[in-house]
């Protein structure tokens, strides 16, 4: 996420399986990092045990939520942490870098599907317009910015 005069956002939420367990159940990793355009990066790095994957209200929606923390859905981004709060709201239409009838299909067509290839990760929307908050120990920033969203 881009913040002209002000620097640049990486965020980053997933879930994973640890190996080793009897029965799979998906855990959380979240990365926030703030580069500004002075001054050093900022970086949280979390692993956290609850994750929920499901919409509430349709499982067909996009939904990601460790209880508490974070909530991220076709709205927007919300985390709250101890250590810092975030919140990135859409601020118009998303600017699909593909412009087939499934805006998330890889530009690459069947080629990553081969054995040895990669290319997995591609950008899904271009500098669509957000809204965006962040307040850490340090600093309190808010206005608007531009989001790249990748899928992988």
């Amino acid at each position: 996420m881009a913040v002209p005069n002000v620097g640049y956002f990486k965020i980053s939420f997933q879930s994973y399986i640890a190996p080793g367990f009897e029965t799979p159940t998906p855990k959380a990793y979240i990365h926030l990092a703030f580069t500004p355009l002075q001054g050093p990066t900022t970086k949280y790095d979390l692993f956290l045990d609850e994750v929920i994957l499901t919409h509430p209200d349709d499982p067909n929606k996009f939904y990601y939520e460790v209880p508490g923390l974070i909530i991220a859905d076709e709205e927007g981004i919300d985390i709250n942490h101890d250590a810092f709060k975030f919140t990135l709201n859409w601020n118009g239409e998303h600017h699909h870098y593909w412009p087939g009838l499934n805006p998330g299909q890889t530009p690459f067509g069947s080629i990553p599907e081969l054995p040895g290839v990669g290319g997995k990760w591609f950008l899904y929307t271009v500098g669509t317009p957000i809204n965006y908050s962040f307040t850490d120990e340090s600093q309190q920033l808010s206005g608007r910015g531009y989001a790249q969203l990748d899928k992988g």
